[in-house]
């Protein structure tokens, strides 16, 4: 994945910090909108929703109560009853965000191109990909 920035949620978002619906809608969405979302349209189907809350008083216990207390996500199609969260503590949980050193980063990077849309990336980028082998609707095979 790249970093593209999408939209503001929050006090610099469309709600100004007082609260508000944000419907992302995929690549290529023709449907109807219904009415009281602000709109985000991502150039990817893969996409993450990066955010914070504030320290008070030193506690971060305030920001993760309003968090859990506010934040719904949920599909358009369940909108009228959505599910409860499920919040799931990961802290102190390993993980790996390093991408692959190995000839299996280009087989992961091919994957990505090939799932989303072919305007998903800048033509620079996607021409340094190709110069590789690497284009979306044809296979990876270097030699």
């Amino acid at each position: 994945f790249w970093y593209k920035w999408v939209g503001d949620i929050g006090i610099t978002g469309a709600d100004k910090g007082a609260g508000g619906k944000y419907l992302l809608l995929p690549p290529g969405f023709k449907g109807d909108i219904p009415p009281g979302y602000h709109v985000l349209r991502p150039s990817t189907f893969g996409n993450y929703l990066v955010f914070r809350a504030f320290v008070v008083d030193g506690s971060t216990q305030p920001g993760v109560d309003s968090v859990k207390k506010n934040l719904r996500i949920y599909p358009l199609d369940e909108a009228v009853n959505p599910p409860p969260m499920k919040f799931v503590n990961a802290s102190g949980t390993p993980s790996n965000f390093v991408a692959p050193g190995d000839y299996s980063f280009w087989n992961l990077l091919n994957q990505v191109i090939q799932e989303e849309p072919a305007d998903g990336s800048d033509p620079t980028t996607l021409g340094l990909f190709a110069s590789i082998g690497i284009v979306k609707g044809r296979p990876f095979n270097p030699d």
